[in-house]
């Protein structure tokens, strides 16, 4: 069975194969990006919501923006509370106190291992992850392929660490959001097209799709 995952960069929704959506452990929907240090322990999702308020100096927030390499200069890492270089592999890396360099795929890992808990996949399950686009403002066709090509390597070295198996697919968000819902409300025989918009903490993606009736095409 495929869990579909919308890595988001404030939180993540995971997804059965029938487009429901499942819920995390505190009976929610969604799952917080956020990882959490304290003296003794990291934290993951909800329950590094409340360090991070009660604690921010040992809260890393959005992680879901950690598989692209530019992050080390993004202006959302500058709030971040440690010190972060670039790593040989090109993504960003981070000093904290006590618990030695973080890797930028080792944090996202550890959210995704996290997530497949709440999915109640095994170990080595195939999952699908929404991959927005990559590149920046102006970006030529070559640099967004090259931007596109080095997230979808980081996310699926972050799912391995997560414990999960193949990336098997790499939708949009808006993308998935199709997906899941042709597969959460069948259509009867006629197809009908759809706009699915995804508005984001950051940004937001439209996608425009036709929803099959079963055995037809799908989304």
């Amino acid at each position: 069975m495929v869990v579909g995952i919308n890595l988001g960069s404030q939180a993540a929704v995971v997804a059965s194969a029938d487009g429901a959506i499942l819920r995390n452990e505190d009976g929610g929907v969604r799952t917080s990006s956020i990882v959490a240090f304290t003296a003794a322990e990291r934290k993951l999702g909800e329950a590094a919501g409340g360090s991070q308020a009660k604690d921010r100096v040992c809260s890393v927030p959005r992680l879901g923006l950690l598989k692209h390499s530019a992050l080390a200069d993004a202006a959302v890492a500058r709030h971040w509370p440690f010190p972060r270089s670039e790593h040989a592999s090109g993504l960003s890396q981070l000093a904290v106190p006590g618990f030695g360099d973080q890797s930028g795929v080792a944090l996202l890992g550890a959210l995704l291992g996290k997530l497949r808990s709440t999915s109640g996949a095994a170990a080595g399950s195939p999952v699908a992850l929404s991959l927005p686009p990559c590149a920046a403002a102006g970006a030529s066709p070559e640099e967004a392929e090259a931007s596109r090509r080095f997230a979808k390597a980081a996310l699926a070295d972050a799912a391995a660490v997560g414990g999960w198996g193949e990336v098997v697919a790499l939708p949009t968000p808006a993308e998935a959001a199709g997906e899941a819902l042709a597969r959460k409300y069948p259509r009867g025989e006629a197809a009908v097209d759809t706009l699915v918009v995804d508005v984001g903490h950051s940004c937001a993606f439209v996608a425009a799709g036709r929803l099959h009736p079963p055995g037809q095409g799908g989304a």
